[in-house]
């Protein structure tokens, strides 16, 4: 079996491929995956690749069932008989280094990391990546995604392992510097994303290397979530680290005991990633409304929508440098939105009556905070990352750490106990 235009298995010379980081960040043009790939898989595949095809579905048409992987692996694009530096001589090489020596321009360093599942529908998954580069204004022939099943060897990750995938993918992760989470539905109990450890897990790792995150929902929860209420949507993101599963028992331990090993550290953990894909969510959706808002009160002036109940929405530039943009009630920033400050600060969150108040997310040149907030000040359960790679996990009350929480410093030593004040205070331990 084999791609057609590909001659039978045969190992050819070998690929300029290393252990760098630089190698292992490669990504492939949307454009090629949806000009060149989808073709390629269509031609091959027939009748077997359609609309409910899965990555894991495609890894057994492509290198066989686990019970007998890869003794008659079908030559995507040459990936099966080409040999890297990385296998000792061996054949077999990733999807992506095998594109990149047919077609160069379509491989680059990676613009955006992809968290998905292998679980989703491969036509489905292409098409939300393509649409997400129509939705952002961004040419598919410039937007190089790192997707593991095409850019990871896996001839080395089925067959042999990976000694330190988990370990080694924080690097991968600083290095490329942008992760877009392709999204099957935000209704959690329908979703395969949020019952997925590895997802997860990408996500809280791009938050505590301060790395941006964006969403991308397939197109059946796209619609669903801006034909209903916000809050609707919010309150369906469900997150629990403890119960989601990874393939590989291994991983699944290593990245439990990495973000969840404890009770307080798990739910610290969900606040985090539930924050992030509420804000996402709701961006989304305000990004929508802001649109029609737009269009309805074209040629009226003015920044605020208003409807029944003093409730709107505003996208302000200020004198002073600083801007709004999100949700009103009564005139006040009320619901979810995000303030940029004139030095260059955000914060990006819930609002009560023009003061940050619920769950936010503080961004400085000096720190990250996500966590709770009361009339202004961090309060509650947060996690504080600043630019030297401290670390506080813990309670704050009116803006100082103040109770239970665990301080990491860079070098290694970690206090954990009791805070008063922003100081150490009561009992705790230092190791």
């Amino acid at each position: 079996d084999g791609v057609a235009g590909v001659p039978p298995l045969q190992a050819t010379t070998a690929a300029p491929i290393s252990d760098s980081l630089n190698d292992r960040a490669k990504g492939v043009a949307v454009d090629f995956l949806v000009h060149k790939l989808e073709p390629e898989l269509q031609k091959s595949f027939g009748s077997q690749y359609n609309e409910g095809t899965t990555f894991m579905d495609l890894a057994t048409l492509l290198w066989g069932p686990p019970n007998c992987r890869f003794e008659n692996p079908v030559d995507l694009f040459g990936h099966a008989r080409m040999i890297g530096r990385t296998r000792d001589g061996e054949a077999g090489v990733s999807v992506c280094t095998a594109i990149e020596k047919l077609s160069p321009p379509a491989v680059k360093k990676a613009t955006h990391l992809i968290s998905w599942s292998w679980r989703y529908s491969v036509k489905k998954f292409i098409r939300t990546l393509h649409e997400y580069c129509s939705a952002h204004g961004l040419k598919s022939s410039g937007v190089f995604v790192w997707v593991c099943f095409l850019c990871n060897n896996q001839f080395e990750w089925l067959r042999q392992g990976e000694n330190d995938g988990v370990q080694s993918f924080g690097s991968l992760v600083k290095h490329i510097g942008k992760v877009v989470c392709v999204v099957d539905d935000y209704v959690c109990k329908e979703a395969i994303y949020f019952k997925r450890l590895w997802p997860l897990f990408e996500v809280f790792t791009a938050f505590t290397a301060n790395v941006p995150v964006d969403l991308a929902l397939m197109e059946d929860a796209q619609k669903r979530l801006l034909n209903e209420p916000l809050n609707k949507g919010q309150e369906a993101i469900v997150v629990d680290i403890l119960s989601a599963q990874a393939t590989d028992p291994e991983d699944e331990q290593s990245i439990k005991s990495l973000i969840a090993d404890e009770s307080r550290a798990a739910d610290t953990t969900n606040a985090i990633v539930k924050k992030m894909f509420v804000d996402m969510i709701s961006k989304i959706h305000d990004d929508a409304q802001a649109l029609a808002a737009s269009s309805d009160s074209a040629g009226k002036g003015g920044c605020t929508t208003e409807t029944g109940g003093g409730e709107g929405y505003q996208d302000e530039a200020y004198p002073d440098g600083s801007s709004y943009k999100g949700q009103l009630k009564d005139g006040c920033k009320h619901g979810n939105g995000r303030f940029n400050f004139p030095n260059g600060d955000t914060y990006d969150g819930q609002w009560v009556d023009d003061k940050a108040q619920g769950h936010g997310i503080l961004t400085s040149k000096e720190s990250k905070y996500v966590g709770e907030w009361q009339s202004n000040c961090k309060h509650g359960d947060a996690v504080e990352v600043w630019s030297d790679a401290t670390k506080y996990t813990g309670q704050y009350v009116g803006g100082q750490k103040q109770g239970k929480g665990r301080f990491e410093w860079p070098d290694g030593e970690v206090y954990e106990g009791d805070f008063l004040n922003n100081d150490a205070e009561g009992f705790g331990t230092f190791t």
